[in-house]
């Protein structure tokens, strides 16, 4: 699915109509039916309802809601608000006033009935906003978000910018329910929307497809991994040499458990080998906790003839790590010498700071990928900003270094260096726990030694590592979930990969 900016979804409303071709209020008439179909399967008709309007499309939509509702038995009232009215919303009130006796205008000191029975249906402006609401508008939000009434928004919560974080002093409607249409907005990954935007889901209205085609989109949004990389099926011959040997440099003694969480990520990727290089004396907890994997010393990770005799297919470094000149060394020498895949991740992106400004400047363009959280990306990388441009600072960097970038958090970003991101759709809040980055590391680090490409193999990586959490949350709840209870799922979302069959 796309995620793309209001401007984008103006123009796919264009192609849309030219190309089909449709009505513009033919097209409207679309959303509205399918508005209302969802509706009726979450409420019945004995809840009352007010649809709100504004002047545009967005009000446009509203009004065809209304008519709709009202049709199918549904108690309807409507109100609309003062302004330049678009000549698709002067068609739908007229189509609605033949089943309603009135469409009162907004005034603050008569609101329209509504009760805590009511439900709200939020049609101000949609998308179609570009600067903070005012005036009589304003004075609606306000008023709607005081209502005890169950408010659903009409593709965006009115007053929340698709493109943009919402100015705090802006007025924005809290909606409980918000039924987009055709595809994801900007603003609906944002940690500074989600006030706003309550549950969301996304309506598909037929919008032309031969669209997506011609454009670059803001974002892909990744259901499922299958359209952009298909699970690896082994043969009966194949043997574990086959199959790939990765090298962890991870650990330390007061951390070793960062080098066994993430090597049992690992080894579940399905690779061959784990080698985990560490300090000497925490050897005997990573063999006592993960038997299946081969222990090393530090010095594995600068050691370009251990890796050649070993077949090592990728490595990952970071997690469990001190900030040392031992470490710095290691990781100078892998980014100034190694051609395999490299992933660096927690203190590893601490230590790689100071040596950010090399990046450009080395011959060797093995492919690169760090994974960072916020808050390890904002201190790597000097940064102080809101999410939307954490994200366009994130693409520079990417093809700055030219190197992939997994920013994680809620909707993780796998970001391109030719600037293309593809926002994750499993996981949740149950896996914001220390360990569970670790986890991802072992996970990506495994696909990399298999021989998946990036960005594929993080794409594929970060789905399944969220939808082993969903599955655990689904057994154990979010709560009390752990990393380690995210591993053990990985078999089962593992077969959820391949096994399923799903396309764009």
């Amino acid at each position: 699915m796309l995620v793309l900016t209001a401007a984008q979804i103006r123009n796919w409303d264009a192609f849309t109509i030219v190309t089909e071709p449709i009505s513009s209020t033919d097209l409207m008439e679309r959303a509205a039916t399918a508005f209302v179909k969802r509706y009726e399967q979450q409420f019945g008709t004995g809840q009352p309802v007010l649809c709100m309007a504004g002047p545009g499309n967005n009000g446009g939509d509203a009004l065809a809601i209304a008519r709709l509702l009202s049709q199918q038995g549904y108690q309807v009232a409507a109100c609309k608000i003062e302004g330049n009215p678009s000549a698709d919303f002067l068609h739908n009130e007229q189509r609605l006033l033949a089943h309603l006796p009135a469409l009162p205008t907004w005034h603050a000191d008569a609101p329209p009935a509504c009760t805590a029975h009511t439900v709200l249906i939020d049609g101000l402006f949609g998308t179609g906003i570009n600067r903070p609401a005012s005036g009589d508008a304003a004075a609606a939000i306000a008023w709607m978000n005081e209502q005890p009434a169950t408010r659903i928004a009409i593709d965006l919560p009115s007053g929340l910018p698709a493109d943009a974080v919402p100015d705090p002093a802006a007025p924005v409607v809290k909606a409980h329910f918000t039924f987009s249409f055709q595809c994801l907005k900007p603003a609906m990954l944002m940690p500074e929307a989600a006030d706003f935007l309550g549950k969301w889901e996304i309506l598909d209205i037929g919008l032309h497809p031969d669209f997506a085609a011609g454009i670059h989109p803001y974002a892909w949004w990744v259901q499922h991994p299958q359209p952009w990389v298909a699970a690896k099926a082994y043969d009966s011959y194949t043997h574990k040499g086959q199959r790939g040997h990765a090298l962890l440099g991870a650990g330390s003694l007061a951390m070793m458990g960062a080098a066994v969480l993430a090597a049992r990520a690992c080894l579940r990727s399905g690779t061959g080998l784990v080698t985990v290089a560490t300090e000497a004396a925490g050897w005997h907890v990573l063999q006592t906790a993960v038997p299946e994997a081969i222990c090393a010393a530090p010095t594995a990770l600068a050691n370009p003839e251990f890796q050649a005799q070993r077949r090592v297919k990728a490595l990952a470094v970071g997690p469990g790590w001190t900030i040392d000149d031992a470490h710095t060394q290691q990781l100078a020498f892998l980014l100034e010498q190694t051609s395999l895949p490299l992933l660096i991740d927690a203190t590893g992106l601490d230590v790689l700071k100071p040596m950010l400004h090399i990046l450009p400047t080395l011959p060797n363009r093995r492919p690169l990928v760090i994974s960072p959280h916020v808050g390890e990306y904002d201190r790597l990388f000097d940064f102080a900003g809101d999410s939307f441009q954490r994200l366009e600072h994130a693409r520079l960097q990417a093809a700055r270094y030219h190197m992939f970038i997994v920013l994680k958090g809620a909707y993780t970003r796998v970001i391109a260096p030719d600037g293309r991101c593809f926002v994750n759709s499993t996981g949740h809040a149950g896996m914001a726990k220390g360990g569970s980055g670790d986890v991802l590391t072992g996970l990506l680090a495994g696909l990399l030694a298999q021989g998946y490409a990036l960005p594929e193999a993080a794409i594929a990586a970060v789905w399944w590592h969220g939808k082993a959490g969903d599955l655990a949350a689904d057994e154990l709840g979010m709560a009390s979930l752990q990393p380690s209870d995210v591993i053990a799922k990985l078999p089962a979302a593992r077969r959820l990969w391949s096994e399923v069959d799903y396309t764009r």
